[in-house]
């Protein structure tokens, strides 16, 4: 259970020790629980959270990973007959990635008051640390009714919709505005699949991602299917394009709205990679153009193409099945984890440096090279050349474990500061006239 709860949470935190159990009685005569409905075996123990859990892990957690809060009581009779529907959304949530919690008012009021609860039973959602309220009703409860809420609360901002060849061009193209890949699902269904949500949710930080509904008839989507050679609509297809500065992730599904896992998806991903999703049963022009454009001919399917820096080269990789249920959450995240970075990215953070030249294993090192420019036209030259370069001996290197990369040293002084130490005296001065030079 420790184990469990740290995988869950980051922490070994233990529940507060409450009452043993006793069997009252009176309870066989009169048919209720003079102790309470919670006999300590219940379901809703599994995902217990206290207030140290919320502040410490959750909430930092919340804004790559959505998390569905059940609150309850011990007291409360309605909360244990709807035992059976939570545990029905959790089992179809909680393997897609969507983080899982319970509230126990008797033990943990103070958290209640923290989610702004005020009746019981209660449902709320943590997403970029803001707390959602369901408002459906809770007699009866729906599972349905749960599993759309916990779709429609992920920000669509993860999972941008494509519904022309225009505007997939436009969200492959713009991988150097946002230094990440670019991964596009094509799907059979018209809203993306809440595993693509929760995949574009995961990844938001190295990939961007867009959704296209593959059986959208309009001559850009038929287009957009040829030129990408998609060619099962009842299939999903997950294309990945990088190089040009996120990579950029486009998911063309069969439902009109993502679904849950590809909003989750971007979401955890959201700054490595942009989303983006096509509705592929589209009739518009513009979708039947996109489809024949990206050779999509499987309206029923799901599809990923993930897009880097040299979009123009279509992308770097793509996926197709038939089923959204063969999209599991570690096989996107596969897809991702292994075309996660541009061909030639640029370091804008310490967290970014760190993913793209780790030092915690051996394993895993890599010998970092980076060129130092500033954001000037002038320099846009060198950076073109030097990313043709990588693109051209990426083969040749990477069994060296080399890995390329440029930074405006002009945008980034701190980080460049320790490099200057050991620099000849008129490289130091010159990059010092760059650290001065140039837009902050």
């Amino acid at each position: 259970m420790k184990r469990e709860r740290y995988d869950k949470f980051g922490t070994f935190d233990e529940p507060p020790p409450s009452h043993a159990y006793t069997h009252h009685p009176f309870e066989d005569i009169f048919g209720f629980a003079f102790g309470g409905f919670d006999t300590g075996n219940s379901f809703f123990q599994k995902h217990r959270i206290s207030m140290r859990l919320f502040l410490h892990s959750l909430l930092e957690r919340s804004h790559t990973q959505p998390f569905i809060i059940f609150a309850y009581s011990g007291y409360c009779q309605l909360c244990f007959r709807l035992e059976p529907i939570w545990r029905n959304v959790v089992e179809d949530l909680e393997p897609l990635g969507y983080g899982i919690g319970t509230v126990n008012a008797m033990t943990d009021g103070n958290l209640l008051e923290k989610l702004r609860i005020s009746r019981l039973p209660s449902v709320v959602v943590v997403v970029e640390g803001r707390v959602i309220h369901y408002r459906g009703t809770m007699q009866p409860l729906s599972a349905k009714g749960l599993r759309i809420f916990a779709r429609d609360v992920i920000p669509n901002t993860f999972l941008i919709k494509i519904t022309n060849h225009d505007g997939l061009r436009r969200f492959v193209d713009q991988w150097k505005t946002f230094n990440r890949i670019s991964v596009v699902i094509f799907g059979s269904k018209e809203d993306p699949r809440i595993r693509y949500m929760l995949m574009a949710m995961k990844y938001a930080k190295f990939a961007r991602f867009a959704y296209v509904y593959l059986n959208d008839q309009s001559t850009d989507i038929v287009k957009m299917r040829q030129a990408l050679n998609i060619v099962c609509f009842n299939c999903e297809t997950i294309l990945i394009f990088n190089d040009f500065p996120q990579i950029s992730v486009v998911i063309f599904g069969s439902k009109e709205d993502p679904r849950i896992r590809y909003m989750l998806m971007a979401m955890k991903y959201a700054k490595f990679a942009r989303f983006a999703y096509v509705y592929l049963n589209d009739q518009s022009t513009d979708i039947v153009k996109m489809r024949q454009a990206l050779n999509i001919v499987c309206f029923n399917c799901e599809t990923i193409l993930i897009f880097n820096d040299f979009p123009q080269n279509g992308p770097v990789a793509r996926d197709t099945v038939t089923s959204a249920k063969e999209f599991s959450m570690d096989k996107m995240g596969g897809l991702i984890e292994n075309n996660r970075h541009l061909t030639l990215p640029r370091l804008t953070s310490q967290v970014y440096f760190d993913d793209l030249c780790p030092i915690s294993s051996r394993s895993l090192r890599k010998l970092c090279v980076i060129l130092a420019v500033t954001d000037s036209s002038s320099d846009s030259k060198h950076i073109a050349l030097f990313r043709s370069f990588a693109h051209k001996h990426a083969e040749a290197y990477k069994k060296d474990r080399l890995q390329f990369a440029y930074i405006y040293v002009n945008k980034q002084r701190e980080f460049m500061m320790p490099f200057l130490e050991n620099l000849p005296q008129n490289e130091r001065l010159a990059l010092q006239v760059s650290f001065s030079t140039g837009p902050m």
